[in-house]
Order: structure tokens, then sequence, then C-alpha cells
């Protein structure tokens, strides 16, 4: 998959009403389910679900079908696993330290910003120095919590 179908699908997704209705057409199987019962299941007036359903479409989220007078919906799996492939390739792509054992200033900055301690954000061994205790408290900016008697 491409970045930029990444993205697209990515924003898609960044909504809560479509990601709700992407949770149901996944749980739901490959059968898919009426865009009636979608509306109302999640109580989605029939315009606005439309309108949500384009969206996750025209990312290649969805697939529909006519059966009658109705529409089925259904998760595209194929480019979900895509989707799930690219994400753990491009969040995982360096699966150990260099040989100096140093992160990037990159690497350190989003650790710091995303407070991962503990273990090292791509492998699954404890840091030394961090492995007994979270010293969180000793670098972290603003009112720091009482310790307990």
């Amino acid at each position: 998959m491409e970045s930029t179908a990444a993205i697209g699908a990515l924003a898609a997704l960044a909504q809560d009403s479509r990601l709700q209705v992407y949770r149901l057409l996944v749980q739901a199987g490959p059968e898919g389910v009426a865009a009636s019962e979608i509306a109302g299941k999640l109580g989605i007036p029939a315009n606005t679900l439309s309108f949500h359903l384009k969206t996750l479409n025209h990312a290649d989220l969805v697939l529909s079908r006519q059966e009658g007078r109705f529409v089925y919906y259904s998760a595209n799996y194929e480019r979900m696993n895509a989707l799930l492939g690219f994400l753990t390739e491009k969040l995982l792509r360096r699966t150990q330290l260099p040989a100096d054992g140093r992160r990037t200033a990159q690497e350190e900055s989003l650790m710091k910003r995303f407070h991962v301690h503990g273990f090292d954000s791509v492998r699954t061994e404890p840091r030394k120095a961090q492995e007994a205790t979270c010293r969180c408290r000793d670098s972290a900016p603003g009112p720091q919590p009482r310790e307990s008697a």
C-alpha cells in the first residue's frame, strides 16, 4: 500500500460515526449489512449515513452490492489487511537499535512525548535503566503526585 492510500484510509476512519460504521461492518463479516440496518443500529440518519458510506467507499474500505431494493455494505478485508500491514511495516521498520545503542533525537522526542518507558519502542526487552521503577516524576513538568504513606 502506498502512503497516499494509507493516509486516505486513515482520514476516512478519523471520524467517530465512520469508525462506528466500519467497526459494525468488520464485525458483521463478509455477508455485510443493509444500509437501513446500519442506520437503525447506530442511530444515524439515512442521508448522513450515505455521506459516511460514500467516504469509506472512496477510501476503498467498504464494498457494496445491490440485492433487490437493498444495498448491502461490507468491510473490504483485503484493504483493511493492507492498511494494517502498511502501519506495521512503517511503525516497526527498525527492529533493533544501532550498534552504539543510541536512539535518534527524533525517537527520543517521540518516546518522551508519548510517555514510552519500561520497554524499548521497537523491541520487547525491558530497558535495564527503567526496568524496576518509573522515573517519569523525576523529569515530568508540572505538579508532581504526592508519595503515599
